[in-house]
């Protein structure tokens, strides 16, 4: 018969179980499950491609005086002088415009700004924006 202090030895030698060993499964589990869930999607329509940055800055053929510059609210200007939307012509060079517009513009402004510009015989219109470096 064993006696109890050898007993109560071997039950102290026992390694005690971690408390932060089930967090840790836990956090790797919902880890491979969001690996496996959050899976990128595609497009629908794979004939479209979405529009890259074609042209930089110093390939512009236009001055930045010849640009039509507006504003958040829709305003324009041209030569530094306010340019209306139902004149636009002026701003044309050789059926092309570049226009300058301010981040914080909404989008049925610009595409108001836009149309006007096909209805003066615009060809195309280059739109500047601002490269984001990391």
């Amino acid at each position: 018969m064993t006696s109890p202090a050898l007993v109560e030895r071997n039950i102290a030698r026992k390694p005690e179980i971690e408390s932060t060993l089930p967090l840790i499964n836990i956090v790797f589990l919902l880890l491979i499950f969001f690996l496996v869930a959050g899976t990128l999607q595609t497009p629908k329509n794979k004939s479209i491609a979405p529009p890259k940055q074609a042209i930089t800055f110093d390939a512009v053929e236009f001055l930045p005086s010849e640009w039509v510059y507006t504003a958040s609210d829709g305003s324009l200007s041209y030569n530094d002088a306010p340019l209306l939307l139902s004149s636009l012509e002026p701003a044309l060079k050789d059926g092309k415009a570049v226009l300058y517009a301010d981040e914080m513009m909404s989008g049925a402004h610009l595409t108001r700004i836009l149309e006007s510009f096909e209805a003066a015989g615009c060809d195309g219109v280059m739109l500047v924006t601002e490269q984001v470096r990391d």
